[in-house]
């Protein structure tokens, strides 16, 4: 091979890298979108049956970006990535919970 056909082959490589990886980024997105869409509807049939206080912003927010963190972290072995979202989701989590607990008190 001449030095033009492996820098062709390389650039090439690099090209498929990029599209993967806008691809993972775009399924992560909507998997995020649907994490929020879920919690808010679950928040707001729990807001009609009681009116309190809640911390449901925080735990939408936070999973919202932890799923796609994680998802793109996963998908793209970027440890990084999926550390934080994984921590994000934890405490989005948390959020959550201390939301129901305070509803369902």
């Amino acid at each position: 091979m001449t030095n033009e056909e492996i820098l062709k082959a390389a650039q090439a490589n690099t090209e498929k890298d990029g599209e993967a990886e806008k691809a993972v980024l775009r399924r992560a997105v909507v998997l995020g979108s649907i994490v929020c869409v879920v919690i808010c509807m679950i928040t707001y049939v729990i807001k009609a049956l009681k009116h309190k206080v809640d911390f449901v912003e925080f735990a939408i927010i936070l999973m919202f970006e932890g799923s796609i963190n994680a998802y793109y972290g996963k998908k793209c072995h970027v440890k990084r990535k999926l550390i934080v979202g994984i921590v994000e989701l934890i405490v989005g989590m948390f959020f959550f919970l201390l939301f129901l607990g305070v509803m369902l008190s």
